[in-house]
């Protein structure tokens, strides 16, 4: 099934639009794949979460496809949760087209399934374009989170900014390939990409490729990648000042992870999101 949702020009939302994709018992052996069409007129304004998730611990394939089309001066914020189950397999792709002076904010956590991946991809193109792109990926078990994002600067005088986060334990594994694409024309581009991963177990293995193909002279163009672990003197720290062992390294996880939960603009979603995080993970 699918959903189509256009604001009108001018049109500002009072409060986030909710599109929840559930999947039940019903869904065992299962391929289901909605698709989701958001379009912003000129100067509209607007968040909408997308939230995936399973009522029951079935093996299925859910193969989702969302499309934002924003138009001149548009703002929109994508918030997109996969919580699916277990057992779930989970292929996604959003991509975001955007017109000259608009503003689209994305944020993706990754929770659930057994395999999943997210392809985001975003087209700036028009002048005076900002695409912000926060993620959190979170896997323990056998689980393995997979993130493909493509930026394409097709036009001069945008910015990008991207920053995925992912935290490892067991024997889960995660995988980040992030690209920035700078046309010839796209003349200053300023664009920043990061990815930074905590692995919790020395069985957990993280595979990250940050990439920049650059064909234009006068930008800013930065990207960097780090795997790392605990830092067992910051964990001895908050020890000595009567924190215990499993507390302090859930301060410690938190600390981590807060950079990007922090820009979910949404005060009520960030709350519901952060609570997600904490009793499902930390």
């Amino acid at each position: 099934d699918g959903v189509v949702l256009h604001l009108a020009a001018g049109v500002e939302l009072a409060a986030p639009l909710e599109i929840l994709h559930l999947t039940t018992s019903a869904a065992e052996g299962a391929l289901v794949a909605p698709r989701v069409l958001i379009t912003a007129a000129k100067a509209a304004r607007g968040a909408v979460v997308e939230q995936f998730v399973s009522l029951a611990d079935t093996v299925h394939l859910s193969n989702t496809v969302t499309e934002l089309v924003l138009g001149e001066a548009s703002w929109v914020e994508h918030i997109r949760v996969q919580r699916e189950g277990a057992r779930a397999w989970h292929v996604g792709y959003t991509h975001a087209h955007q017109a000259r002076a608009s503003h689209y904010r994305s944020f993706a956590l990754s929770i659930g399934g057994k395999l999943s991946r997210h392809n985001l991809h975003a087209r700036l193109a028009g002048e005076q374009v900002e695409t912000l792109m926060y993620g959190l990926y979170l896997t323990r078990h056998d689980q393995l989170a997979d993130t493909h994002s493509a930026i394409f600067h097709d036009q001069p005088n945008c910015n990008s900014w991207e920053v995925y986060k992912g935290v490892l334990a067991d024997k889960s594994r995660a995988v980040f390939n992030g690209k920035v694409f700078v046309e010839p024309i796209a003349q200053k581009t300023d664009a920043k990409q990061t990815n930074r991963n905590l692995l919790l177990s020395d069985e957990a293995k993280v595979d990250t490729k940050p990439q920049l193909e650059i064909f234009a002279d006068d930008v800013k163009c930065t990207h960097g990648a780090t795997v790392g672990r605990l830092n067992e003197q910051q964990r001895y720290y908050l020890q000595t000042r009567g924190i215990g062992g499993r507390t302090a390294q859930e301060l410690l996880i938190w600390a981590f992870a807060a950079e990007v939960l922090t820009e979910v603009t949404l005060p009520a979603v960030r709350n519901g999101i952060e609570r997600l995080v904490r009793d499902g993970k930390l």
